[in-house]
């Protein structure tokens, strides 16, 4: 593990492994941040990117097992606001479909990059400003909660709707690995049990698993013990959070995770 972390360059890295029992081997190498010589700990919080997404089909199988849908379920049954792909108009789009990323909603990077919320410092390194603007991570979105995202994403009047937003093929038959299709998966789940994912989640996932160092959102008591994201080795990216964070936003730490598996 030290020559793995050290040939990858990782400024801080974490490792649980566990049987059905118990943790059976923790490590923990390098700064969680450098400058500051804070150690990096199987306590430190980070973003653990798409693996977030495995707790959308933890939620779906608790929204199943309460009734609110099933697989075959039509979306538009549910949503307040209609969801079609604009060459098969008539085709529903299932929960099924969501699930196995074969909707035909997909990710226009344009648009979905834009979607990250970047807390920017007084001072960015230019390297790094230089790659954010190359790949389009500039903001700019004014409604950033996760409906109206959607609905301005996937309907067509709405602000950020173009036909690039789905492949042109009917749904259930071409598979796309999609963050937002996912994203509204979890909000499905969200309106039919009339709270929030992050809500759902912290109630049927996260309180009974014990992750109490787990969190959608970039909280004061997260922050404190949370990891620097770094770009490079010395050039840190600066916080940021997702207007789909069900998709990609979950802060937490290898023994919460550890919790989890």
């Amino acid at each position: 593990m030290t020559k793995l972390s050290a040939e990858a360059k990782l400024p801080g890295v974490s490792v649980v492994i566990v049987n059905q029992d118990k943790i059976v081997y923790k490590k923990s190498l390098g700064w969680a941040n450098r400058e500051n010589k804070q150690p990096f700990t199987i306590n430190t919080i980070e973003n653990i990117g798409s693996v977030s997404k495995t707790f959308i089909a933890v939620a779906l199988m608790k929204a199943i097992e309460k009734g609110y849908f099933t697989l075959e379920t039509d979306i538009n049954t549910i949503l307040p606001f209609k969801v079609a792909n604009p060459s098969f108009p008539n085709q529903p789009i299932l929960i099924k479909h969501l699930v196995t990323h074969t909707s035909g909603i997909i990710d226009n990077d344009s648009i979905y990059h834009r979607s990250y919320l970047f807390r920017h410092t007084a001072t960015i390194d230019p390297i790094l400003q230089t790659f954010m603007h190359q790949y389009g991570y500039v903001g700019g979105i004014q409604d950033t909660t996760l409906q109206s995202f959607l609905q301005n994403y996937l309907t067509p009047k709405g602000t950020l709707y173009t036909q690039k937003n789905f492949y042109p093929s009917s749904p259930g038959t071409r598979s796309s690995y999609s963050n937002i299709g996912s994203a509204l998966l979890a909000y499905l789940i969200e309106v039919k049990a009339g709270m929030s994912f992050a809500d759902f989640t912290q109630t049927n996932i996260l309180k009974p698993l014990r992750m109490h160092h787990s969190s959608w959102f970039l909280e004061k008591p997260i922050q404190n013990q949370h990891a620097t994201p770094y770009f490079t080795t010395e050039i840190a990216i600066p916080f940021y959070s997702l207007i789909t964070y069900p998709d990609g936003g979950l802060r937490t730490s290898a023994q919460d995770l550890s919790n989890y598996v």
